[in-house]
């Protein structure tokens, strides 16, 4: 669980600090906000104790008043500018965990310049501020920095992770040769080359492809089995076939050519008239003797 961690100086802004604090419990909740140093044990390392709260932590309020820079100690020295000064251990343990650090100017204060505060704090004085002004701004002062800690704290890294990928980023890595099968003996080998060989490790040698190998890679994932190929002909050629058979028309694969006329079903077809067998010429016979003139096949008399 991402915590929020509050720096300030009781001496400088304990007031508004505690009012910060109130909006951020009422916000996040009470075990998520780290804010007075009265929450350590007694006989604790205080530094210690510091750091391992701040790796628990997303993000860290430095809540900067008026005096914050020029508050001393019972000897007359600046405390910010002491080693062992406790705001500045909580700062600097904050920025080296790479936390979003949020420089909050409580009561009209202004940020300090940078050759006033130590080499340390120096990235503090960079860093975009907000205010904290006094009532009637306060409520409105403090939806900003709420806004401004809700957003570090769903983009932001976690300070565990971000030191474990700063720790693997800095470990050396191992140089990778090319393997050349050469010995030290055959004449035209550098010394540097041979040495280089000896010291890989002969399990994991790089082969470096050379451009035949490519061109050779490359057409070979470009070739597609012959079995498709076929079968793709020979689906296309069927789905051809199928529609001239559909629109009437016979592909000419042989034999003579015929054509066929492909007729709708709402076609009205023109009977063709047939044609008359030849008919022999009538020629008009006057009736003989024998005739009868009601039929005109001849009788025979007595019949």
């Amino acid at each position: 669980m991402s915590r929020i961690f509050i720096s300030y100086r009781r001496d400088d802004s304990a007031s508004i600090s505690g009012r910060i604090y109130d909006r951020l419990v009422a916000k996040f909740g009470r075990k998520r906000i780290f804010k007075d140093v009265d929450d350590i044990p007694a006989g604790v390392d205080f530094n210690a104790y510091i750091r391992n709260t701040l790796r628990q932590c997303t993000v860290a309020l430095v809540v900067i008043g008026r005096r914050w820079l020029d508050i001393q100690d019972a000897d007359g020295r600046q405390r910010l500018a002491q080693p062992n000064d406790l705001v500045r251990i909580e700062i600097e343990t904050a920025l080296s965990l790479g936390l979003t650090v949020i420089p909050v100017l409580a009561e009209g204060a202004t940020m300090p310049a940078p050759p006033d505060v130590p080499e340390s704090l120096r990235e503090l004085t960079r860093l975009n501020a907000l205010p904290a002004r006094i009532d009637p701004d306060f409520a409105h002062d403090m939806d900003k920095v709420i806004s401004a800690v809700e957003y570090a704290l769903s983009s932001h890294t976690s300070p565990d992770i971000f030191r474990r990928v700063s720790v693997a980023m800095s470990k050396p890595k191992p140089s990778v040769e090319t393997v050349v099968d050469a010995d030290a003996s055959l004449p035209g080998t550098s010394p540097q080359l041979a040495a280089t060989s000896a010291t890989l490790p002969p399990s994991t040698p790089t082969r470096v492809p050379t451009p035949a190998h490519a061109k050779r890679t490359a057409a070979t994932s470009m070739k597609k089995p012959p079995v498709i190929v076929g079968l793709s002909a020979l689906v296309i050629v069927t789905m051809i076939a199928g529609y001239f058979s559909l629109q009437g028309f016979r592909l000419p694969l042989g034999g003579p050519k015929t054509t066929r006329t492909s007729l709708s079903p709402t076609a009205t077809v023109a009977a063709t008239p047939t044609q008359e067998p030849a008919r022999l010429p009538f020629r008009a016979v006057s009736p003989g003797p024998g005739c009868d003139r009601q039929n005109s096949w001849p009788h025979t008399i007595g019949s």
